[in-house]
């Protein structure tokens, strides 16, 4: 199957042998992945995404499906009050260029701190829908006590919590109505510097 590991590779100013130590394999192995003489599993998706930071079908979707792309707006920050006015704001000026086309809700935000590693990392930028359902097992964001965050939505027992992907966070319990629900992150979307 032909794939996009190598031009993901080459655009990010990766080696084989760094590729392979964040994928946690051998550098011969990532090679017969790129030429297709491996075949890319799931299990093999998942690790390339995470290791080259991109969504796992974007290892194998065509250049003519990535270039289908509408462009949304970045808030750097979770406002308080009504996220669709902020959204509308002609105020914010940064946009990101998203694999999505005619969905006028979205938005993006850019990630800030470490309390989701290894899942998103700081300077990632995550795309929000609003309009997706609250569903458990999901990464949202949400506001609580005036501030936005990331994380990943968890009903245990009963309970419902507000998990962080990094072990040194504690969960964060949902009580009382004390969390306003922002929108689901549908997409990771790494931007980088190569020169």
């Amino acid at each position: 199957m032909k794939n996009n590991i190598k031009q993901i590779r080459k655009e990010r100013g990766l080696t084989l042998a760094q590729v392979a130590q964040y994928a946690g394999t051998t550098a011969q192995q990532i090679g017969m992945l790129e030429r297709g003489d491996r075949r890319l599993s799931d299990v093999w998706m998942e690790r390339l995404s995470f290791a080259l930071k991109v969504e796992p079908y974007q290892l194998i979707t065509t250049t003519t499906a990535l270039a289908n792309t509408s462009a949304i707006p970045v808030l750097g920050l979770c406002q308080a009050g009504n996220w669709s006015d902020v959204i509308n704001d002609e105020s914010t000026t940064e946009t990101l260029n998203i694999d999505v086309q005619n969905q006028p809700n979205l938005f993006a935000v850019k990630v800030n701190g470490d309390s989701m590693e290894p899942r998103f990392f700081e300077g990632e930028y995550l795309v929000i829908d609003p309009k997706e359902p609250l569903e458990n097992g999901r990464y949202i964001i949400a506001e609580m006590h005036g501030e936005c965050t990331v994380k990943k939505y968890v009903i245990d027992a009963g309970q419902h919590y507000l998990m962080p992907e990094n072990k040194r966070y504690q969960p964060i319990p949902i009580n009382n109505n004390n969390m306003h629900y922002v929108g689901t992150v549908i997409e990771r979307v790494v931007r980088e510097k190569l020169i």
